[in-house]
């Protein structure tokens, strides 16, 4: 049986991308088979939809609700209880998930209510995520968290999108954006239209 992970971030777009950094050390900590849920706000979690990486989203509607009123907090303890969670890391750092922290079953627990971790002024949030990492991940490990999301290869969204034949048809300039981890996936995508 693989290792469960239970990651809570429930913020917006940046937040959410942004804590996708925590997936490949998970992954080296506890091999590819990993089976990570990750609790975020309704919405972003979509953007782990098609990442094979993830196991199961569970989406928020209301981080302010009460526990006891809150569907997607009781489901996530009922998971628990089912099998319960050999790690669960609370990327948030107010209180909003500390009944939860409480409640959910697991063996390790990391991050609020049983730690505070204090942002530092003047500091990318990546870095900020550091020190909640660091405090259960060695310097090697922690040299992976970088953000990133995967999705379908390239050939999977030709064939069920038409991407780039639909983008080559239209007058526009398509301006393509990645950093240098992302070479890969546009090489894929070669050749691309003149526009």
């Amino acid at each position: 049986m693989s290792t469960r992970v239970l990651v809570i971030r429930a913020g917006q777009l940046g937040d959410t991308v942004i804590a996708s950094s925590i997936i490949e050390p998970l992954r080296r900590l506890y091999g590819g088979d990993v089976a990570i849920d990750w609790l975020a706000k309704a919405g972003m979690h979509t953007l782990f939809a098609a990442d094979p990486r993830i196991h199961r989203g569970f989406a928020i509607k209301s981080r302010k609700l009460p526990l006891w009123l809150n569907r997607t907090k009781l489901a996530v303890i009922a998971t628990s209880l089912r099998q319960p969670y050999d790690l669960v890391v609370n990327l948030e750092l107010g209180t909003l998930f500390n009944g939860l922290m409480r409640l959910v079953r697991a063996q390790h627990k990391v991050g609020m209510p049983y730690r505070h971790f204090t942002e530092p002024a003047e500091t990318h949030a990546v870095e900020n995520l550091h020190l909640i990492y660091a405090s259960f991940m060695d310097a090697d490990t922690l040299a992976l968290a970088d953000p990133s999301l995967q999705s379908p290869a390239p050939e999977a969204i030709r064939q069920r999108f038409g991407l780039i034949a639909q983008l080559a048809q239209h007058p526009a300039r398509i301006v393509l954006i990645g950093g240098p981890n992302e070479a890969k996936y546009f090489d894929e995508l070669m050749p691309l239209p003149d526009n």
